[in-house]
């Protein structure tokens, strides 16, 4: 009788495989940690083969609501989403393998619970002193100042930040190539003139190392706990108590469409497939909807207007 492959033997040859189809570092290592909650699931349950795991997949979710992070706060809905989305993704591949009895896979609820807008982005001041912060003059500051002129220039996405490689930046025309981005798609981004002097300064100074390195190497050679770490430090020391690596995205395509980007553009630049999942950065704009408002709204108008004066009639 064949042997039973054990759960956490499948999810290390699921990974295998992402890995042989070249998709990006950074997003198999997030795999890897969102499957690393499903590993903890079965421990606690003493699930060992793929049919205990259907039979006990139900309790999933409500297990992933109950744990608690180092701060003692549960975790996000979008955050168990995401988990629940990699458990679903596992489960395609069991199918592909033949390893899931049945015909089809267990259903897996991964809707949106709801639709919040995003975090209030930095305002140009606060990004600015942000990206101030990090001493340049020693390797890790000038790393931190790069990475983080790199994620608001380009307002791409961790993952995608982590897998770039030095053939991906075309300094001449300014460009960055995200290669498999979400949804396993290629998109060319702008990258401004300073992002682009900071991460000449921050390769520069590794030149040794670089001279030693292939062009296969990542650009900033971190894992997405370290990365997530990085961000959350210097948002501490600007006295921004909450935020993440997506803040300086939000922030990014905030700050454009404030100054006249057409969301399209926008659209086009976060790697977008819906204008609908753009427009709710739309939100940020609200002071200058606020500045429009009191220009334009008839109360707002006439409680500045200069009062009548009976005398000047």
């Amino acid at each position: 009788m064949p042997r039973i492959p054990r759960v956490p033997e499948l999810v290390a040859k699921h990974l295998e495989g992402l890995r042989a189809k070249l998709a990006p570092e950074g997003s198999v290592r997030l795999r890897r940690d969102h499957l690393a909650r499903l590993l903890r699931f079965c421990e606690a349950h003493e699930v060992a083969s793929v049919p205990e795991l259907v039979r006990q997949l139900p309790g999933y979710p409500e297990w992933l609501a109950g744990i608690l992070d180092g701060r003692g706060k549960p975790m996000s809905p979008a955050n168990q989403r995401q988990h629940l989305i990699a458990c679903r993704a596992f489960f395609w591949w069991l199918r592909r393998e033949g390893c899931l009895p049945g015909e089809g896979i267990p259903a897996i609820d991964v809707s949106r619970k709801d639709q919040r807008l995003p975090r209030h982005p930095l305002t140009e001041p606060e990004l600015e002193r942000l990206l101030a912060l990090p001493d340049v003059a020693t390797p890790r500051g000038l790393r931190d100042r790069a990475l983080l002129e790199v994620l608001y220039s380009t307002g791409i996405r961790r993952s995608e930040l982590l897998g770039l490689r030095p053939y991906d930046i075309d300094r001449g025309r300014g460009l960055v190539t995200v290669r498999c981005g979400k949804g396993r798609k290629d998109r060319v981004v702008p990258i401004g003139e300073r992002a682009l002097s900071w991460l000449d300064r921050y390769l520069a100074s590794r030149a040794a190392e670089a001279a030693r390195a292939t062009e296969d190497e990542a650009l900033f050679p971190l894992d997405t706990g370290s990365l997530t770490w990085i961000v959350h430090r210097w948002l501490r020391a600007a006295g921004i108590r909450a935020g993440n690596c997506h803040l300086f995205r939000h922030t990014a395509a905030s700050h454009m469409l404030e100054h006249g980007a057409d969301i399209r553009y926008i659209q086009a630049m976060l790697g977008h497939r819906r204008l609908t999942t753009t427009q709710i950065y739309a939100h940020v704009t609200i002071d200058e909807l606020r500045r429009v408002h009191k220009a334009t709204h008839p109360a707002e108008i006439a409680a500045t207007a200069e009062p009548y004066d009976e005398d000047r009639g």
